[in-house]
């Protein structure tokens, strides 16, 4: 019934366990300028072991014809060389979004994937596989959340408001209360279980 330590085990991984790169990502990185043509170099590590490292080349209508990324590189043990070509779409109120077309069915797509036992990026809804959330039990959730709510305070401004702050705290304590209570909760039905065996 959902317990602590209940669920499926299976080898396929998660989102998260594999090389992934969002569109966010290459504009943080100015890499999506209009005529220009940027190369950044950048190394993914999983468990404290580097699963992959790739040179990434974005070019918007500076050398070739189409705007598209390439990757070249290696990840898990083998050289990985592709591109993927990317569509802007217009604005409502002037300039662009960047999305890439993904080369397994060319939807677009602002995540891509590469999947282990794949040669290729994907996008992310074409690789079929989980998020690392999906996984977890209720304490395994609540300190990811609480996690995340910690890591978006820490980046935040000292110019953020007030109010955002305070429901970015709100949620860590809501966090903690769930896994203290759910340790609890284990703790009082192991208790249980030991006294019925007397």
């Amino acid at each position: 019934m959902g317990g602590y330590g209940s669920g499926r085990r299976t080898s396929i991984p998660a989102v998260e366990e594999c090389v992934s790169i969002t569109l966010a990502d290459l504009k943080a990185w100015d890499m999506l300028k209009a005529n220009c043509m940027r190369r950044e170099y950048r190394v993914w590590t999983c468990r404290g072991r580097e699963t992959a490292s790739f040179e990434i080349v974005v070019d918007i209508d500076c050398m070739e014809p189409y705007p598209m990324i390439r990757f070249d590189g290696t990840a898990y043990g083998r050289k990985i060389k592709h591109d993927v070509f990317l569509d802007a779409q217009p604005m409502r109120f002037g300039g662009v979004r960047w999305y890439a077309l993904c080369p397994h069915n060319g939807k677009r797509c602002t995540t891509l994937v590469l999947r282990p036992d794949k040669p290729i990026f994907m996008g992310r809804m074409s690789t079929r596989l989980p998020n690392q959330s999906q996984r977890e039990d209720i304490i395994g959730r609540a300190q990811i959340a609480g996690q995340k709510a910690q890591d978006r305070l820490k980046a935040l401004s000292k110019y953020a408001r007030t109010p955002t702050k305070q429901r970015l705290r709100r949620r860590m304590y809501e966090s903690h209360a769930i896994v203290d209570e759910e340790i609890m909760r284990v703790m009082q039905l192991m208790g249980g279980r030991s006294r019925a065996r007397r």
